[in-house]
């Protein structure tokens, strides 16, 4: 078709400059089912902004901020305006490509003046494709598709990448179908600290993933998280507005009759927020995550430590975001005396593996257990050894601290326990069980694992956590907690990428608990303190008052 010069000019116009095209001819399905033109929100300008000036970013995002809207926007000026350009756009699941196509990229195309459609023709269209007449194609599928491992791409859009099924792969097939200089953009909302996490860490076997470009959107960008104040300590919160009547439910907040409590304080001023941002916190709080604090970091998470570490369903309440920053690596680590202090109680629990050079690590912590109510790590090894080989590990670091050592009595555990008891350790956790006879009573080393049992020592963890008689200082134990997380069948294990051995190692003493009472007695009274400043490491280690009638092993 013959264009008018002015036709001529807008191609020129809509070609060269991006905001433009975008805010004057694409429109999209919101979240009300309505058909609107594009809007500006902080996190759509970022993202813009951020497309003009790099080629490889990895977003983490709160949801609803428009992110994936933003992405495409940029993606379907690229292609509609540059002949052969292809982009792909690869979601988790089949009814989210349907969605991100038919609610974003359709109607981008569908809406354009006629005119518009005349020149940038369609040769072909499906359910999930977009080919124009010029060569250029727009293609949204999921993880592991034909489509998803075709070729080459320019322009590649990984949506909800945290939910990728098989994440490494379908990484790998994304930087394998890219041309060279493509525009590759990851976008998500955490989901746990999973193979996602790390490559927004860099770690692990993503080192190149230190390339990209890395920005957290969190709901503070979003101008519908605020209130707006309507007298001097009055903010007001639009929940709804009526399309037709334009009547719009709200919701007050009035801090000077109900000022902000400790939590909200620290809130407040640990993330630099104000008033009208508090009176949406406190909103969402009290209503959307029925005031659990805990709930709200998960579902509106104001960092990407929080983010990662506080999606997916944790198992424990007690996060230790600093811990991040580090990787499990075989060893030792100590965080106390490098053997037994006078009149301290310690305990070695266990977590054994096969050895297998990419399994599990073979995990023990020592802790001292002299007070109950306050347990601390003292040291703890992790390594990938032979059965026989971590039994030894254990043996050397439990007689250095004549520790009681507790070991789950499964495969690889049993075996550990039985090298122990031929070195012949003295110190172990023992239990009564029912023998083949009716009326035999059989003694056995090791702490047995059924799913009752399992349960009891995670909640005796989950509990001195929580009460704080446990603190961990050990950051290998305070990564497994952090990933520590249900399962979809419900069950409490390591999310996808991760440990949970220092988990269990820490269970373990904590189920011991009834038996290291005893042998935190015999270890006390081992010896007389025989100085004034034995008397007083005695009484602050254990908390008794020292009369001198005590009996004592060396009396």
């Amino acid at each position: 078709m013959a264009l008018t010069a002015l036709q001529r000019e807008e191609i020129i116009k809509c070609a060269t400059d991006k905001a433009y095209f975008r805010g004057t001819y694409l429109k999209t399905v919101n979240k009300r089912a309505m058909l609107v033109s594009l809007q500006w929100n902080n996190a759509r300008r970022i993202i813009h902004d951020d497309l003009q000036r790099y080629n490889w970013i990895y977003y983490v995002k709160s949801r609803q901020l428009g992110a994936s809207t933003e992405i495409a926007a940029d993606f379907f000026h690229d292609v509609m305006f540059t002949p052969n350009r292809k982009a792909l756009v690869i979601a988790h699941l089949r009814p989210s490509a349907k969605e991100i196509f038919s609610k974003i990229y359709r109607p981008f195309y569908d809406n354009l003046p006629k005119w518009m459609r005349e020149v940038f023709r369609l040769e072909s269209s499906s359910t999930e494709k977009l080919q124009f007449a010029h060569g250029g194609k727009i293609v949204v599928t999921t993880a592991g598709s034909e489509e998803s491992r075709s070729g080459p791409y320019d322009r590649l859009h990984a949506s909800e990448c945290s939910r990728y099924k098989d994440f490494k792969a379908t990484i790998a097939s994304i930087f394998g179908t890219a041309t060279p200089g493509a525009k590759i953009v990851f976008e998500t909302t955490a989901d746990g600290p999973n193979e996602a996490w790390k490559f927004w860490q860099g770690s692990g076997d993503y080192e190149h993933a230190k390339q990209f470009h890395k920005r957290f959107l969190g709901y503070d960008l979003d101008h519908e998280c605020r209130g707006k104040r309507t007298s001097k300590m009055v903010y007001e919160i639009t929940l709804k507005v009526d399309e037709e009547t334009g009547v719009r439910t709200t919701h007050e907040t009035n801090f000077e009759t109900d000022p902000l409590n400790r939590w909200e304080a620290d809130y407040m001023k640990g993330n630099d927020l104000d008033l009208e941002q508090m009176a949406w916190v406190r909103w969402a709080k009290g209503v959307k995550c029925v005031g659990d604090e805990n709930i709200f970091h998960q579902e509106y998470p104001i960092r990407a430590d929080l983010a990662f570490i506080l999606s997916g369903k944790p198992y424990f309440s007690v996060m230790y975001p600093d811990a991040e920053a580090g990787n499990d690596e075989p060893g030792e680590l100590l965080f106390g005396p490098p053997e037994a202090a006078p009149f301290k109680v310690y305990a070695l629990g266990a977590d054994c593996a096969s050895g297998m050079p990419d399994g599990d690590w073979s995990f023990g912590l020592l802790q001292d257990v002299t007070d109950p109510n306050r347990v601390h790590d003292v040291a703890s090894v992790a390594y990938r050894l032979k059965t026989l080989q971590f039994a030894k590990v254990l043996y050397e670091l439990g007689m250095r601290y004549k520790a009681f050592i507790t070991i789950e009595r499964n495969t690889y555990g049993a075996a550990v326990i039985e090298r122990l008891i031929e070195l012949g350790y003295p110190w172990m956790f023992r239990q009564l069980k029912m023998g083949s006879a009716k009326d035999k009573i059989m003694e056995v080393v090791g702490f047995a694992t059924q799913e009752a049992s399992r349960k009891l020592a995670l909640d005796r963890l989950h509990l001195a956590l929580q009460s704080r008689a446990y603190r961990p200082t050990c950051p290998r134990v305070q990564r497994h907690i952090n990933s520590f997380v249900y399962n979809d069948r419900g069950k409490p294990e390591h999310s996808a990428g991760r440990f949970d051995d220092g988990v269990f190692a820490a269970a373990m003493n904590q189920a011991a608990l009834e038996e290291i009472a005893r042998h935190r007695e015999s270890q006390i009274t081992t010896r007389r303190p025989s100085t004034v400043w034995e008397v007083a490491d005695y009484e602050m280690s254990t908390g008794r008052v020292f009369t001198g009638d005590e009996t004592f092993g060396d009396d």
